[in-house]
Order: structure tokens, then sequence, then C-alpha cells
């Protein structure tokens, strides 16, 4: 291995072939080898992982609770979010290596052989997947010294076949709980136990195996059979051949090692989505249903936790196929795994573009100031302030948001985070799904300074009119403070706070309807400490009892345990069943 030291001591980027796949790995301390592994993965700011040497390098360079050391420690071996204390600025760039994030991507080495790339002076590497972009890990020598010819100078690899690739699984601490956002190596195949319908529980019917094929972004797939949920690895996004045949791959492969193929398929109702399309393009797949993108997630939450009476599901996402045709994201729903009502939800916004404005944040932000701004003037002169390098892009925008252009329209809490995001300057163009409502969250851990804690009552307003929570009162008191020149913390602590605010009053307005105490939070969102534990203590003194996800991702990793569950508990169901007109209902 001194080639190997020697390589990582000149700045030299190495194709290390582990248990699941290929890294690509480089020395950490060093700035200018980060920099050219950005480069030539083209990965200008998505977050590296690091491996540290072992647990005691850790501590001296991390903050680090019983809980992630555990979890760090663990025969699983994830990759755990940790703070950095001061002496880790020193040593390690953090800003190349995660930029803009206030917590960084930790794991052990976790092979033999990843604990021989370490020495007496090599204690931090870079390791991140050997693939090209919305592509999967690289796993077969052949192919790794074909495709990573130009991003790694040297190829570390061995005889030892990999069956099937698997990713790394990283999770985080959130009040006191380990919470997975990634579940791959080292919990999959590991089954998960659900909530029966009473037929089953009873034995009075045969048990039917389900298969729910999970979401398009952040894919896994679930299969259920004999009490137990077995969900794949994280697959990742499925938007390319090459994605989806990998996905068929692994689908496979599963039912292989289980000896099941599934008696009913789910899939997501989306339109456009690849992965529902391929389904339904299958001559062997059997029954097919649709669940609702998140009913799914409520029903994902629902399942881990062992509940099997009605809830009061906190959805709040990027964007999911709504029953109505539109696109949700901010929702506050009752209901149980055979159907759901939507009690409250945020207004729609125009998403500029469609889907141009998640890698866009700062048309979302325009499209938020339009429904603040009280005329055309005041809208462009906002608009000017916050974004004066797109004014050229103005026209086509405008005339989108006056409904001169076609453009959908969006409820969405992760297109709210991007909006704010863009507007307070700190990220106006994403390159990987999620940036902004990352960064802006993340701002919040860099709040050190003690003249900046506000009392959780110092929010901004907001209007709930009908069913949905109207924001345009908030997004002006936030150009106000911006235009005082508040700092960027406060304003993003304050629309946290108003955004929990939001979540209490549509949790206690369903309790009311409907009699219902237990609430469960589902979505991507919900990856943010702050609001999830801030949300968790105001409804718990207000009487609910909050369930998260832990094994689970809360993310769309866990979309699929929720489509499998509802189609076995429709299934069973004496009110609905498959293939009659009423398998897609909702309570809507």
């Amino acid at each position: 291995m001194s080639i190997c030291y020697s390589s990582l001591r000149e700045e030299a980027i190495i194709a290390v072939k582990g248990v699941g796949g290929i890294h690509l790995v480089c020395n950490a301390k060093l700035k200018h080898a980060v920099e050219k592994l950005r480069v030539r993965k083209r990965r200008p700011n998505k977050p590296f992982a690091l491996m540290a040497k072992d647990w005691l390098v850790v501590k001296a360079y991390f903050e680090i609770s019983d809980v992630e050391m555990e979890a760090l420690k663990s025969a699983a071996a994830p990759i755990v979010l940790l703070k950095p204390k001061p002496e880790a600025s020193r040593v390690l760039p953090l800003e190349i290596i995660a930029p803009g994030m206030k917590r960084i991507g930790i794991m052990l080495p976790y092979s033999p052989l990843h604990r021989l790339l370490f020495d007496d002076e090599i204690d931090w590497i870079v390791a991140t997947s050997g693939n090209k972009s919305n592509h999967p890990i690289i796993y077969d020598n052949k192919d790794a010294l074909q495709h990573l010819q130009g991003v790694a100078d040297l190829f570390v690899l061995h005889d030892r076949e990999i069956i099937m690739w698997i990713d790394d699984s990283v999770g985080q601490e959130v009040d006191g709980e380990f919470q997975l956002m990634r579940r791959s190596r080292g919990y999959v195949p590991e089954a998960l136990a659900i909530p029966l319908p009473k037929k089953l529980e009873e034995g009075s019917v045969e048990w039917p195996t389900v298969l729910g094929v999970g979401s398009e972004l952040k894919n896994t797939f679930c299969l259920l059979h004999n009490c137990k949920a077995f969900l794949s690895q994280h697959i990742g996004d499925i938007q390319t051949l090459e994605s989806m045949q990998s996905q068929l791959k692994i689908e496979d492969h599963f039912m292989q090692l289980l000896k099941l193929k599934p008696h009913l398929t789910v899939i997501d109702p989306h339109p456009d989505y690849l992965i529902s399309q391929e389904v339904q393009n299958r001559s062997s797949t059997g029954e097919i249903t649709t669940i609702y993108h998140h009913h799914a997630h409520m029903a994902a939450c629902m399942a881990e936790n062992g509940i099997d009476t009605p809830v009061i599901g906190c959805i709040l996402d990027g964007t999911g196929y709504g029953p109505d045709g539109s696109l949700w994201g901010c929702e506050i729903m009752v209901g149980d795994y055979i159907s759901f009502e939507r009690v409250q939800h945020l207004q729609p916004i125009v998403l500029p573009g469609g889907e141009a404005a998640i890698g866009h944040p700062w048309m979302m932000g325009v499209s938020l100031l339009h429904e603040a701004a009280e005329n055309r003037n005041m809208l462009e002169e906002w608009a000017v302030e916050c974004f004066p390098q797109y004014q050229s892009m103005f026209p086509i925008v405008f005339a989108q948001l006056d409904g001169k252009l076609p453009s959908p329209k969006v409820s969405s809490a992760g297109r709210l985070f991007d909006g704010i995001s863009a507007i307070l300057d700190i990220c106006t163009e994403s390159t990987y799904e999620g940036e902004a409502a990352a960064r802006l969250s993340e701002l919040l851990e860099a709040s050190v300074n003690p003249a900046d804690n506000i009392a959780v009552s110092e929010r901004y307003p907001f209007e709930s009119v009908g069913d949905q929570w109207n924001i345009g009162t908030m997004i002006g008191s936030i150009m106000n403070d911006r235009c005082q020149n508040v700092s960027k913390v406060m304003i993003t602590r304050k629309f946290h706070h108003t955004l929990a605010a939001m979540i209490l009053k549509g949790v206690n307005k369903a309790r009311r309807n409907h009699g219902i105490n237990s609430v469960v939070f589902s979505g991507g969102v919900w990856n943010n400490r702050y609001l999830q534990q801030l949300t968790k203590e105001l409804l718990r003194k207000d009487g609910f009892s909050v369930y998260t996800h832990r094994k689970v991702p809360s993310g769309d990793g866990g979309i699929a345990l929720g489509q499998a569950v509802c189609g076995l508990w429709r299934r069973m169901s004496d009110h609905v069943l498959i293939g009659s007109n009423e398998s897609n209902r909702s309570i809507c």
C-alpha cells in the first residue's frame, strides 16, 4: 500500500473497491486534492463524506454525542452528520468539503481495505461514490477502469465479485434519536414489522405479496410478505435508462433472494414518473393500484411506528402529485392506510418554468415576492433588489406569474424554503436537489451569538383562509426585515417559527374536526433538525403524541413502504377492492 500513501500525500484521487462498490478517495486535508475531485466528478457543491482513521480522530475534531457515537461505531457503520469543532477547520478545508453546510458526513472504515488506506500521517480521507452524475455507483472492475478513467489517478481493486452494489447509509441525531436519511448498506435487507389488517391477524385469508415501487427521486422499493416489510437499499433518482435498469436488476435480485413474486404492485399515479410507466408496461406485473405520494408518506411513518388507527399527518416535502391533479408538498392530512382527507395546506404558488425552478431558486423567490407585492412596481423593485443579476430573465418569469404563459402551481414546503433561501441571497442557483433549502436550514447551525436567540413566539404573520395558509403577509414582512438589514440568521429563525406555528394551527384544526391526538411527520423537509425539534415541542405542549421516522427515511426513500402497506390494507378492506373504481379514492 506504500504507493497509495505516497499518492494520497501528492493530491492523487484513488478509486477503491470496497464492500458495496467503488469509492473515489483523496486526502481530505489537501484543499487542492478535494477541489480536483470536485472538478473531475463534476460535483461543484454537493457535500462530500469523510472517512476517519478511527473514532478517536473523530472525537478530537468533531462534537459527538453518545447517540451519534453509538451509530458511528455500530456494525452498520453509517455516515453520521456531525458538527465540527473549531480545531477541524484548521486541518480540513470544510468549505470545500461541504459548501454551506455546518455538519459534515463522517464514517469509519468498515472493511479491511479501508483501514489500509490510513497511516500515521493520513487520518482523514474524502470517500465519495464512484459514479457518473445521476448514474448508479460502479462496482465492477472493468466498468471502473472504463468509466473512471480521467477521474481517478490510481485504481485499488480486488477480485472478490460484488453481486449487487449498495451505497453508504446516512443518518443524523435529532431530539436524542438517530434517524436515517438514507437507508442502505448495513440496514438492508433487515425486515421491518408492520401493522396488519384484522383479516391477516386472524389468519382468515391468504397473505398476498405486495410490491411498492417507490418514488422517482431517492428511489427504494418495498416487498411485503408474511408480516414483514423488506425495503431495498437506496437506489437514487430514476431519471436515466441506466438508473431504471439498475432498479429492475436490484428488484429481480430481491425477488430471487426472498423467493417471492408480487400479487399486487403499487405505483405513484404521477403521469410523468418513469418508474410508474415502466411497471404499467410490464406484461407480468399482475394487479396494479395507485397510492398518492403524500398518502404514502403518511402511511410510511404510521407503519414504522406500528400505528393502525387514524392519524394526523404533517407532510412537508418538495413536490408530489395530488388527487386534484396539482402539485402538493405542505399538507395537514387526516387518514389511515385506506383513505385520507386534506385538512390544511399551503396556498398554491406559481412554479415558474415548472421543474426548472427547482434548479433556479431565484425563480421561486420572484414567485414568492409576487404573492406579497401590492402592485407591479413593488414587485419589480423587490425583484431587482433581490436578484439584480437576473433582470434580463424577468419578463418571461413575470409573464408566467401573470398567467400569460402556462406554468404549474405548487403548494410545497420545499419550494417555499427554496424561495426564502434565494430572497436572502443564501442560494439562488442549486447544483443538487435540495441545496437551497438545506443551506437555509443549515444557517441556523451557525447561530452562536446569544443576541440572535429569540423567543418562539417571535415570528411573521400569516393568514388562514379556508383550508389554506396564505403567505403574502409573511413574505412582505421578510422583505421589510431584509430592507432593515435584519440578520439573515434572525430572518431564517423567524421563518422557521412561522412555519411551525402554521403546522400547530393546522393540527389543532384537524383535532377539533376529527378528535385525533396522534401526529406523524413525514417528507424530506423534516430532515431539518431545527424545524423538527421545534414543531414537536409545540405539539407536545398542546397534548399531541408525535411520531417521526427513525429506521426509514422521512424523504422519498420511505415512500415505497407507505405504498406497499396502503396497498395491502386496501386489498384486505371490506370497503375497497383492488380493481374497483374506488381503489384510488381519497376522502378529498
